[in-house]
């Protein structure tokens, strides 16, 4: 069985949602101590600012389209290139019992 994805979007995807999730956190952490230590006036002044950055949190929110296929070879070789590809910095791959890897 062999599953090839593509590494560069799935890295892409990962680093979109961190950035979102981080900037989730700082709008909840900022709105969170406005109200804890804010009083009225400063509450009220900043209602549309802390609104609008939430807003735009929300609207900017990864909507990855994930597509992917899968297909699935027995082949060593098929599975070397498919190694290569997806770590192209020489990795060898270890088979312990070589024939049994390219009978199908």
């Amino acid at each position: 069985m062999l599953v090839v994805f593509d590494v560069k979007f799935e890295l892409d995807c990962v680093l979109s949602v961190e950035k979102t999730s981080e900037k989730i956190e700082d709008a909840c952490k900022f709105t969170s101590q406005l109200l804890k230590h804010g009083n009225a006036a400063e509450i009220l002044s900043l209602k549309k600012v802390v609104s609008s950055q939430l807003q735009s949190i929300i609207s900017h929110t990864p909507k990855p389209a994930v597509n992917f296929n899968l297909k699935f070879e027995s082949t060593m070789s098929a599975f070397e290139k498919a190694v290569k590809v997806s770590l192209p910095f020489g990795f060898k791959p270890y088979v312990a019992n070589p024939s049994a890897a390219t009978a199908q």
